[in-house]
């Protein structure tokens, strides 16, 4: 057998056995083609010497170059659709193997998808790309790798999340919760969605409405105003969430109404015209309707631009909406005018959650609002959470606010 195989694996067995941490060890031998094949199955959180990532570059490098891709091939036979990115604790390696003489990049959350930040590094000998990064033990990233002019999947990676722009490769680091709450449940009563098409005087245009009832709603249930409101079924599963939330007494039952914006950049750009068809033809209308005139509390819910809109509405309607969540709201679109619209509101004990991801890197602004409508009483809280600016952090936490309005749970 092959010297150079045989320490590398016994390098390997070594630094796994040694570390405190691992849930599954499985090592299997064989002898193949005059080296050793090594099939790893291992899921380790952390090591007391060097840790996964640092030990494969380290014994990668040591190689001689002519022999890396042998070395590069039992690596990946430890699990052919998952093999990376490799996760150790906080750190993560990512690969590529690609036949090109273009340069190489990672790109994601982590760096708002700028596409040319983060080069990747060529592993002389192979035809394979890495790079070493490090994360918070929550964090869910979406990402892509970056060859010429192409976004790519990661090959090595089956995970994926679907949003309004694509689906992008997922990560999901050890310590993120997975929201239970978004999956169709069995034995839970689900609540009725009706589509209809609203005609607005106000901004002379047609638009889809999406109307949520739970079967165990009352006549003076809350009632939810949702922005991108088919998005917000398809990409959020809001629907489940209501569904499960109310299955497990969580929020009470609820009404809600799923709106989809016409020209959404026009429309949620702070558009007084927009909130006017809200409140004076929408929800008078679809009330009516459904006799649902004596709801007890009435909020909105929307992640970026809609998010921005939602708490812009507080500026004409601030004795009406009860509570408002504002998912990565965009504020950053006109930082100044936003809070001269809130500056003149006065005191008022509505409901207000700004909620946003680290990698989107918009603290000031939403320290900055939370401080405004805190000194006019308003009930505001923050959740800061390791994600970034997409349907996969918004879906994962809008459970958490929903709860917080409704039971105060902490964020």
């Amino acid at each position: 057998m092959n010297v150079l195989w045989l320490k590398y694996a016994m390098k390997i067995e070594h630094h796994i056995r040694n570390c405190m941490v691992i849930q599954h060890f499985n090592l299997y031998r064989a002898a193949s083609v005059g080296f050793l094949i090594i099939i790893l199955t291992l899921s380790i959180n952390s090591c007391s010497d060097q840790t996964a990532v640092k030990a494969f570059l380290t014994d990668i490098k040591k190689t001689p170059p002519q022999n890396r891709a042998r070395v590069l091939d039992a690596f990946l036979q430890k699990n052919k659709k998952n093999a990376l990115p490799l996760i150790d604790g906080n750190e993560v390696l990512f690969g590529l193997r690609m036949n090109t003489q273009k340069s190489v990049y990672l790109t994601g959350d982590m760096v708002q998808w700028e596409k040319d930040s983060l080069q990747m590094i060529h592993l002389a000998g192979t035809d394979f790309y890495y790079l070493q990064q490090k994360f918070p033990l929550d964090a869910y990233i979406e990402y892509k790798y970056v060859v010429g002019d192409s976004f790519i999947f990661d090959p090595f990676n089956d995970k994926r999340s679907e949003g309004g722009m694509g689906a992008n490769s997922l990560l999901m680091m050890p310590r993120y919760e997975f929201p239970q709450e978004i999956l169709k449940t069995q034995n839970v009563r689900t609540g009725q969605i009706d589509t209809l098409t609203f005609r607005s005087t106000v901004l002379n245009n047609e638009r889809s409405v999406f109307i949520y009832e739970h079967p165990l709603t009352q006549k003076k249930a809350p009632l939810l105003i949702f922005q991108d409101g088919e998005e917000y079924l398809n990409f959020a599963y809001a629907h489940n969430i209501l569904d499960n939330l109310i299955h497990e007494e969580k929020i009470p039952p609820v009404k809600a109404i799923f709106v989809n914006p016409v020209q959404r950049l026009k429309e949620y750009w702070m558009d007084d015209r927009y909130t006017k068809m809200l409140f004076t033809e929408l929800i008078p209308t679809i009330k009516e309707q459904r006799k649902w005139n004596e709801a007890v509390s009435v909020g909105l819910c929307g992640v970026s631009l809609g998010g921005l809109i939602s708490v812009y509405t507080l500026k004409t309607y601030p004795t009406v909406i009860d509570f408002v969540i504002s998912q990565s709201g965009a504020f950053w679109v006109d930082n100044q005018k936003i809070i001269e619209v809130l500056q003149p509101l006065q005191n008022n004990e509505a409901t207000v959650i700004l909620q946003h991801g680290s990698f989107e890197r918009q603290d000031g602004i939403h320290e900055a609002i939370m401080k405004l409508l805190k000194n006019r009483n308003f009930n505001v809280y923050e959740q800061r959470v390791h994600a970034g600016h997409n349907w996969g952090n918004w879906r994962t936490y809008l459970g958490d606010a929903l709860e917080h309005v409704f039971v105060k749970r902490s964020l």
